[in-house]
């Protein structure tokens, strides 16, 4: 009983010490561009999940496009919701017009985003990596550099 206890233990630290190790995982975009959860310190980080059936997603993405492209204080990553094979995942986001990265996985579970009921979602990352909001249904270039724009206003 004492061995079995004893194997069970040295496990369990093996586990740990490979997690404290690797806390936060590289995540990839459709292009093989890596990210890490520290390459956005400083910065405002949106993850928004889409999916080529909501049809609300279709008139998001034009928005999202425009943040991307515009504000460089601000970081936005994709990911589609059904989590297809890649290929698949690349001509749904050409087919959607989707111009920012899209994550090849999911990181919800890394940054307890909890489950996504609906889409569009939105989460906005503080530039001190704290979840700020989470936004549901569509959102405009307006809304998201208003909520940006009016954080780094206040004191």
């Amino acid at each position: 009983m004492k061995s079995i206890l004893k194997f069970l233990f040295l496990i369990l630290l093996s586990f740990t010490l490979i997690s404290c190790e690797n806390p936060s995982s590289p995540w990839k975009d459709l292009s093989g561009n890596t990210y890490q959860k520290n390459d956005f310190k400083g910065k405002w980080l949106i993850i928004n999940y889409w999916a080529s059936w909501c049809k609300s997603c279709y008139g998001e993405i034009a928005e999202l496009n425009r943040v991307h492209q515009k504000n460089k204080n601000i970081i936005l990553l994709g990911v589609n919701f059904d989590l297809v094979p890649i290929n698949e995942q690349k001509v749904i986001a050409e087919k959607m017009k989707v111009e920012f990265p899209v994550l090849q996985q999911d990181p919800a579970v890394e940054l307890n985003l909890g489950e996504i009921p609906q889409l569009p979602v939105t989460f906005i990352f503080s530039p001190d990596g704290k979840l700020y909001k989470r936004l549901v249904g569509p959102q405009t270039e307006k809304e998201l550099e208003k909520i940006v724009s009016h954080q780094n206003t206040k004191p």
